[in-house]
């Protein structure tokens, strides 16, 4: 029977621990925190179709909430567009991170996943072009721990992933351009205020790159702060001062969470697989651009590499083998949002003045927000077309849009055209486009 590791106890890893278990393969999961330590301290959004494709039952409702209608609101405050009413259908939901982390770690011990933690992960062990183990602390020594195929889901930096020898042509470092860093904190509320949409979002808050939020809930408040970049000193708690100005039902014990995370928020990384060695999850670069959800992803991407593996009749994990999966993730999942990478890489470098303009004289209204809950990249080319008319503000962005939407055109083309099968010379000159 072929070992199968999986570094790091993400929601790709143990979608594709699940599955793979399953089907009979020994699967051992190493992650550096406790069982009860994993898991963010907070709730994401995540639609639980995404578990019917994996395979893997839906949380239990009591880790759920429903999903909540938004408000969008500019730098200046001036402007505040309502969003449409959520999900009627229920599928949309919160989850808490850490009982999502609880319930896919039970369902893996169910089907025979064997579980290390408290077991950080360093690197990856190599032989010549092959992937064979990774290392792991021991104290203050480290050691191996050898297999047939390396599942890294370690996250947006990954030790498995930034160790890879260069030649195994997997980018070892994710730019931090590449990133948005997250604060995230629930407070306690000093009377029974609630927002009329529950869900307040800011736009370039005090003028940073980013956006933050300010959720009401019956007994606490949710706030995000995000930003296209690392924080500054500082930075964290002039927001949180200002939205206590604002929002003085804010308290300040802090019930949860206060931690800060990076997430990627570009397409997903060239390669992802080489001989014994496949990505998932954050460390692969699989969240939607600008937003930065990746649950659903994940998990979906977990089935495509169980399918993968299982596929592989000889049991022999190479790079030609193992393509399959990212193909089939390019083709299914991952190209839809090349164009949405694009638009990022325009819209981040707004001003917090353009970002007014756009609000106020509106060329971004409440029906560009309702469409964006639908297929995000019809909304990123709608939106951007829209802008191209726009005057007199248009006129300086022409350049950098005209730019963006060339960009995004020609690297829709080369994510549509990955090869079917790996060879170096084809996945060489495909790599070069989509990256371009």
């Amino acid at each position: 029977m072929k070992k199968i590791i999986a570094a790091g106890a993400g929601h790709g890893a143990l979608s594709a621990a699940i599955n793979l278990a399953r089907n009979g393969c020994d699967v051992t999961v190493y992650e550096k925190k406790t069982e009860e330590e994993a898991g963010h301290d907070w709730v994401d959004s995540v639609d639980l179709t995404a578990f019917d494709f994996a395979g893997i039952p839906h949380p239990p409702k009591y880790i759920c909430e429903p999903s909540l209608q938004m408000s969008f609101t500019n730098p200046a405050k001036t402007v505040t567009l309502i969003g449409p009413e959520k999900d009627p259908e229920g599928t949309a939901v919160y989850v808490d991170r850490k009982g999502l982390l609880r319930h896919l770690i039970a369902e893996a011990k169910k089907v025979g996943v064997k579980f290390v933690f408290g077991a950080a992960v360093c690197g990856a062990v190599t032989a010549d072009n092959d992937v064979i183990g990774i290392r792991i602390a021991d104290g203050e020594k480290e050691k191996v721990v050898f297999a047939d195929l390396i599942i890294d889901g370690a996250g947006v930096n990954s030790p498995v992933r930034r160790s890879l020898p260069e030649r195994l042509g997997i980018i070892n470092e994710i730019s931090e351009d590449d990133m948005i860093s997250i604060h995230r904190a629930f407070f306690d509320k000093t009377d029974n205020t609630m927002l009329d949409p529950p869900y307040a979002v800011h736009f370039y808050h005090m003028g940073r790159p980013g956006m933050d939020w300010v959720i009401t809930k019956d007994k606490c408040v949710d706030i995000l702060i995000g930003k296209f970049s690392p924080f500054d000193d500082g930075e964290i708690e002039s927001a949180l001062k200002d939205f206590r100005e604002e929002y003085p039902f804010i308290g300040n014990e802090l019930l949860r969470g206060g931690t800060t995370e990076v997430i990627p928020i570009r397409s997903t990384l060239p390669k992802i697989v080489c001989n014994g060695y496949a990505a998932v999850g954050d460390s692969a670069g699989m969240t939607v651009p600008l937003k930065g959800s990746g649950i659903e992803l994940s998990l979906k991407a977990g089935k495509l590499l169980a399918n993968t593996v299982l596929s592989i009749k000889d049991g022999v994990f190479t790079t030609e083998n193992l393509w399959s999966y990212q193909y089939r993730y390019f083709t299914m999942l991952g190209n839809k949002f090349v164009i949405i990478d694009a638009a990022r890489s325009f819209l981040t470098h707004f001003s917090p003045e353009t970002v007014d303009y756009f609000l106020e004289s509106k060329l971004i209204t409440e029906k560009e927000i309702a469409m964006a809950d639908g297929d995000v990249s019809v909304t990123v080319r709608y939106v951007l077309s829209k802008l191209k008319t726009a005057l007199p503000k248009a006129h300086e962005l022409l350049p950098s849009l005209l730019s963006a939407i060339k960009t995004g055109a020609r690297r829709i083309r080369a994510a549509e055209a990955i090869p079917p099968a790996y060879n170096e010379k084809d996945f060489a000159e495909w790599a070069q486009k989509y990256e371009s």
